[in-house]
């Protein structure tokens, strides 16, 4: 799993238009000539679909290991519904995040966007992107993080209580409880009990869709999740 991982931070580094759209270039100068910059080798898969059944199919660490045996460490793919290019090796991450980086622009596919909403931190770039960033880190400072030790303190105590005398999903505890120290980081330990648990579950749902087809197909667990997170924002809004 961990290189499924890597696979897919790399993809999310590059500027998805970069991958299918190919760029025209002047060719020697010439008014009205112009030359393909060819895209890496790779397949796109079905229409619409691209790769993701053949993703979902198989092992995500098999999946990109035969693509980088086929193609190398650069190659092209279609998955979720969002045309990409991969990086396989340290050299190619090392040109677009720090050689390069300049010339690309971290982005999302618009799927992501859709669900999470156009707001979210990640989406943006510039002054806004900064201004954002800075009311984070404030709220994630030394005297903020010693203020929420207490509550934090009281979520892991909850936790371990919650073992005593049961079997315990180490996974699913650690989520739960990462959970309830994101929402005391956020909400400071101010949001009830009933608050907290509808939280739970709405996130859970988005969870679940994050990574599932863009389907708009009512029923599915992507446009469930877009269902669940626009409720959310109106009702913020409200």
């Amino acid at each position: 799993m961990a290189l499924f991982f890597v696979f897919l931070f790399a993809a999310l580094c590059i500027l998805v238009s970069l991958a299918v759209r190919r760029r025209r270039i002047r060719r020697g100068g010439a008014v009205g000539e112009e030359q393909e910059l060819m895209l890496p080798p790779g397949s796109m898969g079905l229409p619409y679909v691209g790769e993701t059944l053949l993703l979902y199919h198989q092992n995500p660490s098999v999946f990109f290991a035969s693509k980088q045996m086929r193609y190398g460490d650069v190659f092209k793919t279609h998955l979720l519904g969002c045309p990409c290019v991969m990086l396989a090796s340290p050299e190619a991450a090392r040109f677009v995040l720090v050689t390069h980086q300049q010339l690309f622009k971290p982005t999302y596919p618009p799927s992501k966007e859709r669900m999470i909403g156009p707001s979210a931190l990640f989406f943006h770039q510039g002054e806004y992107h900064l201004r954002l960033r800075r009311l984070v880190q404030g709220s994630l400072g030394p005297d903020a993080l010693r203020a929420m030790l207490p509550d934090v303190e009281s979520a892991v105590a909850s936790t371990l209580a919650a073992w005593d005398g049961h079997v315990a999903s180490t996974f699913h505890a650690m989520k739960r409880l990462t959970f309830e120290v994101g929402i005391t980081t956020i909400f400071g330990g101010l949001l009830d009990d009933r608050h907290k648990e509808e939280l739970r579950r709405n996130y859970s749902v988005v969870e679940k869709g994050y990574n599932c087809f863009p389907s708009r197909i009512p029923g599915t667990l992507y446009y469930r999740a877009v269902q669940v997170s626009s409720a959310s924002h109106t009702r913020k809004l409200s």
